[in-house]
């Protein structure tokens, strides 16, 4: 099992908060017509 570094995990943290911000205001759009 690889250890993921600080940087894949800085890396992986920036993709989550990028995927937050993008899908959530779109699925509360769908879900609000």
């Amino acid at each position: 099992m690889i250890r993921p570094t600080e940087e894949h995990v800085l890396l992986r943290d920036l993709a989550r908060q990028f995927t937050d911000e993008r899908i959530r205001p779109a699925a509360a759009e769908i879900e609000r017509t």
